[in-house]
């Protein structure tokens, strides 16, 4: 069933009037947006005509021809926001995904760069912050998700604008939010040539590090052992998984979340508690020992086939040869379902 009452924004922007075009956010655009309208991620209505989009989501794409302006993004949201109140129906989700170029303001605060930005015209930019506190305000989605792939390095001079909506006083009913920066602030986020598992990953092309994870973390890599998909299991998932990509790339990136969510609640799902897996020996015929996170030996066994085919709850293990301290670590998460070991 679609959650109708769920709305979101999604921006990507690679060409900009001064600044060096970027590789990857009309990508990662899609693929969050994919996430969006999949069943069993938001889940949002897709178009009766056309199934890759959905009268909740506004979707702004810069390109060579077409450059989308602050008031797009304030004019769409203020006729959404006045529809929902109109129809006395109430709100349930707001999603923003923005992917481009951002400049640290605070540490609650990013400027989200819009494609006019320049040195001179600084200040053509999305705060983040007020655009939340906006969203706050007006009390009209219960639950508020921003997240965020860009740099949080500071210039100057530049803060990021308000929306052109407001709320003269604070609504009475309760909304909580998470605010999720791909990187700390005066920091870089980087975007890299991913290869992965995933289909459609194998092409080379640039991908923002952070919407790698978090888009993995969100199809269910993050859950947990009972298949439920918690706020808590998303950030540490991509907490862990986040540095260690970069680390691979060479880089330093740690994500930053500021939240009043409650962190067991549950994001999407639930997804299923067993992977099917199959580690292989590059070395067979010695007896290898199999143990979960609490170090409990799952599976000690020969590999004189060469292989194990098992069914494995979600998590971290780790494999070792029999009388051997050293081994190798693996995480089952959905999305990696093949593992070398030796």
């Amino acid at each position: 069933m679609a959650n109708d009452l769920d709305f979101a924004v999604v921006i990507g922007v690679e060409y900009y009037q001064q600044n060096t075009p970027l590789g990857g956010p009309h990508s990662d655009t899609e693929k969050f947006m994919d996430w969006l309208l999949d069943p069993n991620g938001g889940g949002l209505p897709r178009d009766a005509t056309d199934p890759k989009s959905s009268p909740n989501v506004l979707k702004l794409l810069s390109t060579p021809t077409y450059t989308p302006r602050k008031d797009d993004l304030d004019l769409w949201l203020d006729e959404k926001m006045n529809g929902i109140v109109k129809g006395n129906q109430g709100a349930r989700r707001f999603y923003f995904y923005f992917s481009g170029h951002g400049i640290g303001v605070t540490q609650k605060n990013s400027a989200l760069l819009f494609p006019l930005w320049t040195r001179t015209n600084r200040n053509y930019a999305l705060s983040s912050e007020k655009y939340l506190d906006e969203l706050l305000k007006k009390g009209i989605f219960k639950e508020i998700y921003f997240f965020m792939d860009c740099c949080r390095n500071r210039i100057a001079g530049v803060e990021g604008l308000a929306p052109t909506w407001s709320s003269p006083l604070p609504a009475s009913g309760a909304v909580d939010y998470l605010l999720y920066y791909a990187t700390e602030f005066d920091t870089a986020a980087f975007e890299k040539p991913v290869i992965g598992q995933e289909e459609g990953l194998n092409n080379g092309l640039p991908r923002g590090l952070f919407t790698e994870v978090l888009i993995n973390g969100l199809r269910g890599a993050a859950a947990g052992r009972n298949g439920k998909l918690s706020i808590g299991n998303l950030l540490s998932y991509v907490k862990l998984k986040l540095p260690e990509l970069a680390s691979a790339h060479n880089e330093t990136q740690i994500p930053k979340a500021m939240l009043s969510l409650d962190p067991d609640h549950e994001i999407c799902g639930p997804f299923q508690k067993k992977i099917a897996v199959t580690i292989t020996f590059k070395v067979p015929g010695g007896k290898v020992i199999l143990e979960d996170a609490d170090l409990e030996v799952v599976l000690e066994e020969d590999t004189a086939v060469g292989f194990w085919n098992l069914n494995l709850s979600r998590g971290q293990y780790f494999l070792r040869a029999e009388g051997q301290q050293e081994g190798m670590k693996i995480f089952v998460d959905g999305i990696t379902n093949q593992y070398v070991y030796g």
